[in-house]
């Protein structure tokens, strides 16, 4: 008998089918989609820079130097009122005070003063001048006006203080000039301002001045002021 041919099988791979293309392909799109998805999830925020650190610290810092600069001119607008308000109480004193005085001397003038009638120094006053050691004075004499007569005399300064730790009285012959050795003359009715000049010696402090009157007529009479009430500023 004819031995047959061993039949030969070729093994050939079959083409995949239309519809598992499309699944292949739908599992890819999905696959780039969700891979998509997540990196846009985990996309890396970006830190703060150390430029942007500064900047917002230059801000802040602009800001409070702003605040700061509104407080120091508040703080200065507040000194200059009050030093202005300051300065307007002194000036309220001083008025108060002379009007004080011109009570004190009219009053003196007409005789309201049961007290202290006759011939007498209402006021005086001490000015320094200027790069000196020298003091302009006015002193300011009055008697009631219920006395007829007018008085006439001189009058003369001594002024109490300490010099080198010790207390001194310097006389009217060591303060005045040489032709008012006398005194200063004084001629009135109702009242008169006496002016002149003392000059006293290096390293003197002055507590007290003594005014000594000495009339034509009547006795004399002395009249003292404490230095700090009749020095007038120079302001």
């Amino acid at each position: 008998m004819p031995a047959h041919p061993i039949p030969r099988h070729i093994i050939r791979p079959s083409a995949p089918s239309r519809g598992r293309w499309l699944v292949i392909i739908v599992l890819w799109l999905l696959t780039l989609a969700l891979a998509w998805n997540l990196g846009g999830r985990w996309v890396p925020q970006p830190a703060t820079t150390p430029d942007s650190a500064k900047l917002s610290a230059d801000r802040a810092m602009q800001k409070f130097q702003q605040q700061l600069a509104m407080l120091q001119q508040a703080r200065r607008v507040n000194q200059i009122a009050i030093k202005s308000l300051r300065s307007t109480l002194l000036e309220r004193d001083g008025e108060i005070e002379n009007l004080r005085s011109d009570v004190a001397f009219y009053s003196r003038l007409v005789g309201g003063d049961a007290h202290r009638t006759g011939l007498g120094v209402l006021a005086l006053r001490m000015q320094p001048m200027e790069k000196t050691a020298g003091y302009t004075f006015t002193v300011t004499l009055t008697q009631a006006a219920k006395r007829d007569p007018g008085s006439r005399g001189r009058l003369s300064l001594s002024v109490e203080g300490i010099q080198v730790g010790k207390p001194v009285v310097l006389n009217w012959a060591h303060l005045a000039p040489s032709e008012q050795s006398r005194g200063l003359p004084f001629a009135f009715k109702y009242f008169q301002q006496v002016r002149g000049m003392l000059v006293l010696p290096p390293g003197f402090v002055p507590s007290r001045v003594r005014v000594r009157l000495v009339p034509k007529r009547g006795q004399p009479s002395e009249w003292a002021f404490a230095w700090a009430k009749i020095l007038v500023s120079t302001r």
